[in-house]
């Protein structure tokens, strides 16, 4: 019997280190700068495209080294389903969680804000975060198409 438990030993020991390596990867993956150019990227999401789509168009451009990580990640956080039609911009040193939360971002922008002022508009305000605040804030009681609870994540992307 001995033999047996040592081989169970030696077996768990080499599963929990190749799921510390796994978790290694992934982390690093998700917190390392992606491939953009030094002026950034844009990267255009066309109507009805899905999340793995997505994530192979930003391979194929070698933005992204791992797509398939990057859709599973997208998939168990829930944000695959947050990323919708648009132009994104990817700025240098953008990460992949970074990424995602972006387009989480500029999807309530787009929805929110675009109806009524264009991008340029709101590129060109360097307000800082509670200038932002004050603004969606003031927004949202003209009636605004913003949730209250997308107004902090939306502040904290545009005062970047």
């Amino acid at each position: 019997m001995r033999p047996l438990g040592k081989s169970l030993g030696v077996l768990a020991a080499a599963l929990i280190l190749i799921a510390a390596a796994a978790l290694w990867q992934v982390d690093r993956f998700l917190n390392g700068a992606l491939d953009v150019p030094e002026d950034g990227t844009n990267f255009e999401i066309a109507p009805g495209t899905p999340f793995a789509r997505v994530s192979a168009r930003l391979a194929e451009q070698g933005i992204v080294s791992q797509p398939t990580l990057l859709r599973i990640y997208a998939r168990v956080s829930g944000k695959a389903g947050s990323i919708h039609a648009g132009e994104y911009f990817i700025a240098p040193g953008t990460t992949a969680a970074e990424l995602l939360d972006d387009g989480q971002a500029a999807t309530v922008l787009e929805s929110a804000c675009m109806d009524c002022h264009g991008l340029e508009q709101i590129a060109e305000s360097s307000l800082d975060a509670v200038q932002w605040r004050s603004r969606l804030t003031k927004e949202l009681s003209r009636g605004a198409a913003l949730l209250i609870e997308d107004v902090e994540p939306l502040v904290q992307w545009l005062a970047e």
